[in-house]
């Protein structure tokens, strides 16, 4: 952030890439826990009767197909590789929703896609009203 760095070289560029490394899965443990605990009240809210922790302890198994996104630097082989492990892993988290909350497909998919189709509308709406503010105002 413009200060001068106090460690030597080598010492400052091998602390940052363990702090990348370590950020990766605690990136992916994070977003799976907010995104579960959207996906898991939606649920509820369309009929489910489920309980957080079976919830989470069902869905965590579907993280383990993502181990193949670190072969993402191999060339070829790897963004294949990647893009396998995220549908392997979306299979297997829509069987597992479904199973743990005995919904029907519809409202499985459903629950599913709303936070999906929310994050991205959520930034495309906030755009669109700084384009009319501006607009308005100008």
């Amino acid at each position: 952030a413009g200060i001068e760095p106090r460690l030597p070289g080598f010492l400052a560029a091998l602390l940052s890439a363990l702090g990348l490394w370590l950020n990766w899965p605690l990136g992916w443990l994070s977003n799976w826990m907010i995104y579960g605990a959207v996906v898991a009240g939606l649920a509820r809210l369309l009929g489910a009767n489920n309980r957080l922790q079976t919830y989470f302890a069902a869905t965590s198994f579907t993280a383990v197909p993502l181990l193949l996104t670190g072969l993402n630097p191999i060339p070829f082989v790897g963004p294949l590789a990647v893009i396998g492990a995220f549908v392997w892993a979306a299979i297997l988290y829509y069987k597992a929703v479904r199973l743990v909350t005995g919904l029907d497909p519809m409202r499985t998919l459903l629950s599913m896609f709303v936070p999906v189709v929310a994050v991205a509308a959520i930034p495309t709406l906030l755009a669109m009203a700084g384009v009319l503010w501006f607009l308005i105002v100008r």
